[in-house]
């Protein structure tokens, strides 16, 4: 997966955040939306933001 052409690998090497927990934390959101029933799109844009403030923190 790449956000604004930055690899997500990056990020969770920067963040030593094993890509197993990530992809767990993602299923726990997908499993969040279908729950309280919050549409693709705005799953999508929660994500977004998540990386964006990794990507904020990395960069900062």
């Amino acid at each position: 997966m790449i956000i604004k052409n930055i690899d997500i690998k990056e990020i969770l090497e920067a963040f030593d955040i094993p890509e197993d927990i990530f992809q767990l934390l993602l299923e726990e959101y997908k499993k969040a939306r279908v729950r309280i029933g919050i549409s693709e799109e705005t799953y999508s844009k929660m994500v977004e933001c998540i990386l964006d403030s990794l990507v904020e923190q990395l960069y900062t």
